[in-house]
């Protein structure tokens, strides 16, 4: 289970995650993938627009987790954070089971997330 230990910084990385997931759905889209993301999608493209952010979240990780899956921790607070956000708006989540790969390349599950179906 993720400690609060990181909400402050996951909270603070997620503040425009509409814009953010509006943006990589319609990429998706145009790439004929569907209006859809992936966890790691989200996770590297708020990596790179609060990079600043990040490292603290990393440095946060590393000292709660005293050096040992210091990104593992982080992606998972911010997964979670993530989880709660779609879940209140409605959207869909899929779980395929390493269908991706993590920054070290190694097999991690994709978490796909999908627009809530039209009535």
């Amino acid at each position: 289970m993720v400690s609060f230990a990181h909400k402050d910084l996951t909270d603070q990385l997620l503040a425009d995650f509409e814009t953010i997931i509006q943006t990589l759905c319609e990429e998706n889209e145009k790439k004929k993938k569907g209006y859809e993301f992936t966890s790691v999608q989200f996770i590297r493209r708020i990596a790179k627009l609060n990079q600043g952010l990040y490292v603290s979240l990393l440095e946060r990780s590393r000292q709660n987790n005293e050096d040992k899956w210091i990104f593992n921790g982080a992606h998972e607070a911010i997964g979670f954070a993530l989880y709660w956000r779609m879940n209140r708006l409605g959207w869909l989540q899929e779980r395929i089971p390493n269908d991706d790969k993590d920054i070290f390349l190694q097999p991690t599950d994709r978490v796909i997330y999908r627009p809530p179906l039209a009535d």
